[in-house]
């Protein structure tokens, strides 16, 4: 079993293996979602080594996730950021082996998945069925593929990459939100001194304010004690009271 894998099938045996310590290898972690996954890869075996191996890998694996109900990859790339690049390998040249790097491996199972969800989405939930029927009588993969859909899958394919093309938003959004953070993060600092620095203006206002007062009071005793004195001095002869 490859180091990067939860489950893998043997299809003509009829064996599926899942480890129960690799299913964090699997978004969410379900045991359900790679039992499907592997129980299609059992479905597809039961056609039979002809069929079975005439099938692409990418249709093997975008079917199986798709009918799973979940990706199975857990690096998410922007495809559309990839095809602008012109780093996104064509469907043909897809395929997961078992020396295969993490992140080439996601790639291929999310551009697997994009497709196959494409197809879905432009031609039905029962294409897949349709094509592995076209399949059992055709001997090559894009004719069963014309066949079953109107369409040669390298038309679609070509259509497929121009809609991923089509989204840039993705990756404008994702850069914009990362700068955003840098942004937040490297204001942090600025943020605290503003406010160290009013907190400090603040006390220093209050603190004026208080000695201010202190001096006004002491000012007003020695008032109140000026007027008491006056009050208690004599008139002197010949002046008068007012």
């Amino acid at each position: 079993m490859p180091r990067w894998a939860a489950g893998v099938a043997f299809p003509f045996r009829r064996i599926l293996v899942i480890r129960l310590d690799r299913l964090s290898f699997v978004p969410g972690g379900s045991l359900r979602v790679v039992l499907r996954h592997e129980l299609v890869h059992l479905v597809m075996g039961a056609l039979g080594p002809e069929v079975f191996r005439k099938l692409p890998w990418w249709f093997h694996e975008g079917t199986a996730q798709v009918l799973s109900g979940l990706p199975f990859f857990s690096q998410r790339e922007d495809l559309g950021a990839l095809v602008q690049l012109d780093l996104l390998p064509f469907l043909k040249d897809l395929g997961a082996e078992e020396n295969s790097s993490r992140r080439a491996t996601d790639l291929a199972y999310q551009a697997a998945f994009s497709f196959a969800s494409f197809l879905e989405d432009r031609l039905g939930d029962d294409v897949f069925a349709r094509i592995i029927k076209a399949q059992k009588k055709e001997p090559d993969f894009n004719r069963a593929f014309l066949q079953a859909t109107g369409f040669s899958y390298i038309t679609l394919e070509t259509q497929w990459r121009a809609l991923l093309l089509s989204q840039p938003w993705a990756t404008i959004q994702e850069i914009a939100g990362e700068f955003f953070l840098l942004l937040l993060v490297l204001s942090l600092p600025l943020v605290g001194l503003a406010l160290t620095r009013r907190f400090k203006r603040e006390e220093e206002i209050e603190k004026a304010w208080e000695e201010e007062e202190e001096e006004m009071g002491e000012f007003q005793g020695f008032l109140d004690q000026e007027d008491l004195e006056d009050q208690d001095r004599e008139p002197e002869p010949g002046q008068e009271e007012w």
